[in-house]
Order: C-alpha cells, then sequence, then structure tokens
C-alpha cells in the first residue's frame, strides 16, 4: 500500500499533473506488480524556486524535475524496486517529462506502521479504538 507524494511546478497545468499521477500509479502497477485499486496519491504543485535540483548533477541535464516519493511496506527486492523506477520514468516520459527530469525516491516501513482506516482496523481482527 504505497502513499504517493508528486511534487511539480505550479506552472504544470493541473490536467497534466493528473496525468502524472496516473503515468506513477500505472508504472508502479506494472513494476511492482501491485493492486490497481490501491491507489493513494498527493499532487503538491509548489512555486518554481521552491523545486531545486542541481542541473547537472551526475552527468543530468535538469530542467523541470518532478520529484516522486513513495512510502511503501518493505516487500520488494532491489531488481523489482528498479523495474518499478524505469516504468514510472517511462510512463512519465510519456506524459512529457524528461528522462533527466525524473527523480524518484522510496522510503520503506512495516505493515504495522500503517493505519488504513476502520475497515483496515476490522480487516486485521483488531478493535476500533473510539
Amino acid at each position: 500500500m504505497p502513499l504517493i507524494t508528486i511534487e511539480v511546478s505550479e506552472t504544470v497545468p493541473a490536467d497534466k499533473r493528473l496525468a502524472y499521477a496516473d503515468a506513477v500509479h500505472e508504472g508502479l502497477v506494472a513494476g511492482l506488480g501491485m493492486d490497481a485499486a490501491d491507489r493513494f496519491q498527493v499532487i503538491h504543485p509548489l512555486p518554481a524556486g521552491h523545486l531545486i535540483a542541481d542541473p547537472n548533477y551526475l552527468g543530468g541535464e535538469r530542467r523541470d524535475v518532478v520529484y516522486v516519493r513513495i512510502l511503501m511496506v518493505k516487500m520488494y527486492d532491489d531488481a523489482t524496486k528498479a523495474e518499478a523506477f524505469r516504468s514510472v520514468a517511462r510512463r512519465l516520459e510519456a506524459e512529457g517529462v524528461r528522462p533527466d527530469d525524473v527523480f524518484i525516491a522510496i522510503s520503506e516501513n512495516t505493515l504495522q506502521d500503517w493505519y488504513p482506516g476502520a475497515r483496515g482496523d476490522r480487516d486485521r481482527g483488531s478493535e476500533v479504538v473510539q
């Protein structure tokens, strides 16, 4: 159950931001093999001056970086995560994001670190706090 945060320049139109969100989701479904219904995303349009990336770090040529942060349960091996990176980047490129402008970071934790709402309490067999 990943929680995705996408940060882009506020100059990116709202419909394009949603296309980016779709691309990230589709890339994770394909790359991680996760359930397509498992979609939780937050999009942050920010002033361009709040998005800072060295334009040439590691030989890149960055212009308009799209930051994608993925918080997820630790359950995928390195090869699967690498495929997810490639899959997301390809789909973002199809939406017009240059490959050098894709920046993805994964943070992992355990299933016990998540609360998916009251329904999740029932599914886990614990009592809902009242």
